[in-house]
């Protein structure tokens, strides 16, 4: 169990042993409303969004849940207005990147340490004090007064009244907040401030120094925007745009790939019909070039050897003309349906899903472009997907970097003779990219490295060919990639 969790259950437990039993810490269904059958608890009412809110801040921080899925799955099945839906949206994603300063601020506050109180309570805490830091257009009441009914929905009147002065102390702006001290502890200050775990910080000051530290972090706090990649085989990047503008939704062309739309917020695929009829994939703009890397249209056979959730498998067979078969293999069978799922809702007929290990691929026959799209520590995306920075640990680090090696190892055995592979990670961490890059390549001199420049615009290659972008640079996810040829 994790020093983190093992603190939450002591806490819990000594909740119960005082007499204030919370009914948030009885197990009972997750989601929007309780399957029939399903026990005791059921709500009779629809759920504000506030609720939702807090069922899912609890959910991702009792079991690591990802909150983009239970985002989409609560937006799917919700009773939501349009202007729930987005203040659901704002209040989860805030709520999750600003935790960091949020838990300090709140700590300052409480006799009490934060992880001891009860799940539900401290969560309807950080949503309340997110509410009171960050969002102007609510008002200093609305934050509090339903903040405290949430906490008697599962309290008790002790908790209720903690959160109650607990916020109204904060609204009153009587004690000032004091951060720590940049000179002091520069890590410490940039974490909490800017609301990034500290080991994230001190490996980024290392390498860039703190200004540059600061602009990554204030650029991974600053993302309003998601990016969706059109179906070429079903529509073009213009119709696509005008069908959304007409639904009321704020888009542009993207700034890196023209292919790629920017969109505001108020996007919800979960439940938008041009989403369900196939017309376009959630994709950063960032990840959207590294199958540019491919040279997709001189390719005649393709493997996608860590295809989940397969953003990037559909790609190639939309860039292909759905004319080219795209072999995928993913190692966990729910992601594999996913890839499979994907390709269904998108109309493509040449993808083709098996779930299989990559290290160890079930297969006879080689390809002449794989594309290794390898599990990383992912720090490169803890922008749009803020709940991921709290459940990273640094020592996941080298066991990442071990199997991304392997299925190297894997890939380039079925390479043809003048093929390409493509390796990418959604990370700029060194372990995982140049260094990586750079020992597998002297172990195998039948690879040689192609500088990315001519397959995505040259701003992104850097001095050793690469595609490196970190997310200070173009308002994208971090992002890195390299194209390596098997000589003849």
């Amino acid at each position: 169990m994790s020093p983190e969790r093992k603190s939450q259950r002591i806490g819990e437990k000594r909740d119960r042993g005082a007499g204030a039993r919370v009914k948030g810490d009885r197990p009972r269904p997750h989601g929007p409303t309780a399957p029939r059958g399903s026990g005791r608890w059921r709500r009779k009412r629809p759920a504000s969004a506030r609720e939702l809110a807090v069922e899912i801040l609890s959910a991702v921080d009792s079991r690591a849940a990802f909150s983009d899925r239970l985002l989409t799955t609560y937006l799917g099945r919700a009773e939501l207005s349009l202007e729930d839906r987005n203040l659901l949206t704002h209040l989860v994603k805030g709520t999750l990147r600003w935790r960091g300063r949020i838990d300090w601020v709140l700590s300052s506050l409480l006799k009490a340490e934060l992880d001891t109180l009860p799940t539900w309570i401290r969560n309807v805490l950080r949503l309340g004090a997110f509410q009171l830091l960050f969002m102007d257009r609510i008002p200093v009441s609305a934050a509090t007064n339903e903040s405290v009914k949430l906490a008697r929905q599962r309290g008790h009147p002790g908790t209720a009244g903690l959160v109650n002065a607990v916020l109204r102390r904060l609204a009153s702006g009587k004690e000032p907040i004091e951060y720590p001290s940049m000179e002091e502890d520069p890590v410490q200050a940039i974490s909490v401030v800017h609301s990034h775990p500290e080991w994230i910080v001190r490996r980024w000051l290392l390498r860039f120094g703190v200004d540059r530290t600061l602009r990554i972090c204030e650029a991974n706090n600053s993302i309003e925007w998601i990016c969706v990649r059109p179906n070429l085989t079903r529509t073009e990047p213009a119709l696509l745009l005008c069908r959304l503008r007409g639904q009321g939704i704020r888009a542009e062309q993207g700034g890196l790939n023209p292919d790629v739309l920017r969109v505001e917020g108020e996007l919800a695929p979960a439940t938008d019909p041009l989403f369900k009829e196939g017309l376009y994939t959630p994709q950063d703009e960032a990840e959207s070039l590294v199958c540019h890397l491919l040279s997709v249209t001189n390719g005649r056979t393709f493997l996608d050897l860590c295809s989940g959730p397969g953003g990037k498998a559909t790609q190639i067979a939309e860039m292909a003309g759905d004319k080219k078969q795209v072999c995928c293999l993913e190692i966990h069978p729910a992601r594999a349906a996913r890839v499979a799922d994907a390709a269904r809702r998108l109309g493509l007929t040449s993808v083709r899903v098996a779930a299989a290990d990559g290290r160890v691929p079930p297969l006879r026959r080689t390809f002449d472009r794989i594309l290794v799209d390898a599990p990383c520590s992912g720090l490169g995306v803890i922008g749009k997907r803020a709940d991921a920075r709290w459940r990273k640990k640094e020592d996941s680090i080298a066991l990442l970097s071990r199997l991304q090696r392997e299925l190297l190892e894997s890939a380039s055995k079925l390479l043809d003779k003048g093929g390409i592979l493509v390796y990418s990670v959604c990370s700029f961490e060194p372990e995982e990219t140049s260094e990586l890059v750079a020992s597998f390549l002297r172990e195998h001199q039948e690879l040689e490295m192609e500088s990315a420049i001519g397959f995505v615009p040259a701003p992104l290659v850097d001095e050793t060919g690469a595609m490196l972008i970190l997310p200070d640079e173009f308002g994208t996810d971090g992002m890195f990639a390299v194209r390596l040829a098997k000589k003849r």
